[in-house]
Parts: C-alpha cells; sequence; structure tokens
C-alpha cells in the first residue's frame, strides 16, 4: 500500500510539475503577447499626442494672427477718433 502511494506521489508529483512548466510558458508567452501590445498602444498614442501638438500650434498660431489683426484695427480706428476728436476741437 505504502508502494502504491508513493507511485501515486510520484504521478502527481509529476503532473504539478508538467503543470507549472506549461503555467510558466504560457506566463512567458503571455509577458511577450503583452509587451508587443503594449509597445504598439504606446507607438499609437504618441502619435496621436504629436498630432494633437500639432493641431494645438496651428490653432495657436491662427489666434495670434487674429489678435495683432484685431488690436491693429483697434488702434487704428481709435487714433483717427483721436485725431478727429482733436481736430474738431481745435476748430471750435
Amino acid at each position: 500500500m505504502r508502494d502504491a502511494s508513493r507511485g501515486y506521489h510520484k504521478i502527481v508529483t509529476g503532473q504539478a510539475g508538467e503543470h507549472h512548466q506549461v503555467d510558466a510558458t504560457y506566463r512567458s508567452e503571455l509577458k511577450d503577447l503583452f509587451e508587443v501590445q503594449f509597445s504598439r498602444f504606446d507607438a499609437k498614442l504618441e502619435q496621436r499626442l504629436a498630432e494633437s501638438d500639432t493641431k494645438w500650434e496651428r490653432r495657436v498660431a491662427e489666434l495670434k494672427t487674429s489678435l495683432i489683426l484685431w488690436m491693429f484695427g483697434f488702434w487704428t480706428a481709435a487714433t483717427f477718433i483721436i485725431l478727429g476728436t482733436t481736430l474738431a476741437i481745435l476748430k471750435l
């Protein structure tokens, strides 16, 4: 009986060792697969962030241009109004 239990113990231990080996193999494959997927995700994220940065830089440049045009128009109009008011007062 004791020999039979030792035999079963060897079989169970051997099967457990095989399961651990298969488990380690799957873990290694999953780790490699995860690293590949993560590197793809990271590359896509970097690309999207670069595109987003480019869009924001373009928008800021457009806003700067628009702001400069509005400032020029405002100060030109303000200057003419001040000159006109000054000339009107001097003619009185």
